[in-house]
C-alpha cells in the first residue's frame, strides 16, 4: 500500500510538471521565403522552420514559433524563453561571442543578382554600383573586404555602395520591380532561384562570390539545451531527413559543401 501511494504521488508530481511546462519559443522571420514564412492559414513554414520542427520533435519538446526580425535574431539579445534559432545564420566574430553553433546544416552559394533592365555583365566587371544587401547579413563585411566566414573567390566589388534592406526577399522584390534606382543585389543562389521560379524579373550573374556555411544558433547560457540539440541534429543528418527537407523546400540538396562528393 505504501509503495503504491508513493508511485501515485510521483505520478501526480510529474503530471503537474508536464501540465505547467512552457513550450520553447523559436524565433523566425515570417517574410523570408523559402526559408521561413507564414502560410495563408497563418502557420510558420519554410525550410528553416521545418528543420527546427523536426529537431524539436526528436528532442521531445513542445515549441512555438515567434515572428521576429532577422536583425534581432542574429543580435543575440534574446528574451529568456527563446531557445534556439534555425535562421540561415552564418558565423562571424561578433556572433561567436553570444552563440554556440551547431552544424553547419546548409551551404549557401552567395551570388550577385541583377534586375531585368541591368546591363548584361559579369561579376568581375562590376564596379561603382549601388547594390542591395540585407542589414543583418555578413554581405557588408564581404563588400568591405574583411569577411572571414566563407571561401571568397575574389576581391570585393570595387566602389560598391551598399543599400540596406531588412531581408533578401525585400531586395529581390525591389529588383523585380525594375526600379531604375537599384539594379543589383547580393543573396543566396537558392533564394534567387525561388524568386525566379515565381516569375521574378531577375537573373543571377556569374561567377558566384563565395560559399558560406549556415548554422543553428544557441545562446551560450542555454548549455543544457545545447547538449540535447547536438544529437537531435546529428540524427536528422544521419537518416537523410535534412537532405530530404532541402530538396522539398529548396528543390536541391544544399546540405553538403559543393564539390565535396
Amino acid at each position: 500500500m505504501m509503495l503504491s501511494r508513493l508511485f501515485l504521488a510521483l505520478f501526480l508530481i510529474m503530471a503537474a510538471f508536464c501540465a505547467t511546462a512552457q513550450p520553447v519559443v523559436l524565433p523566425f522571420d515570417s517574410s523570408y521565403p523559402p526559408m521561413s514564412f507564414r502560410t495563408p492559414q497563418g502557420q510558420a513554414d519554410g525550410f528553416d522552420v521545418a528543420v527546427a520542427r523536426e529537431i524539436s520533435a526528436r528532442m521531445a519538446i513542445d515549441v512555438v514559433f515567434e515572428p521576429s526580425d532577422f536583425f534581432d535574431i542574429q543580435s543575440g539579445q534574446w528574451p529568456d524563453d527563446w531557445g534556439f534559432a534555425v535562421a540561415s545564420m552564418s558565423r562571424d566574430a561578433e556572433r561567436d561571442k553570444v552563440f554556440e553553433f551547431i552544424g553547419p546544416y546548409l551551404f549557401e552559394t552567395v551570388v550577385v543578382v541583377a534586375s531585368a533592365n541591368a546591363p548584361a555583365i559579369a561579376v568581375a566587371d562590376l564596379q561603382n554600383i549601388r547594390i542591395g544587401i540585407c542589414s543583418g547579413c555578413v554581405y557588408k563585411a564581404y563588400l568591405e573586404g574583411n569577411y572571414e566566414g566563407g571561401g571568397s573567390s575574389g576581391p570585393p566589388i570595387p566602389g560598391a555602395e551598399p543599400v540596406f534592406f531588412a531581408t533578401d526577399s525585400d531586395i529581390l522584390r525591389k529588383l523585380s520591380s525594375a526600379s531604375a534606382d537599384l539594379q543589383y543585389g547580393i543573396t543566396s543562389a537558392f533564394h534567387a532561384d525561388y524568386f525566379i521560379g515565381l516569375g521574378a524579373g531577375i537573373r543571377k550573374l556569374d561567377p558566384p562570390l563565395y560559399v558560406s556555411p549556415l548554422w543553428i544558433a544557441v545562446p551560450k547560457r542555454h548549455q543544457a539545451l545545447l547538449q540535447q540539440l547536438e544529437p537531435a541534429f546529428q540524427s536528422i543528418v544521419a537518416d537523410g531527413t535534412l537532405s530530404a527537407l532541402s530538396t522539398t523546400y529548396l528543390t536541391s540538396d544544399y546540405t553538403t559543401l559543393p564539390g565535396s562528393d
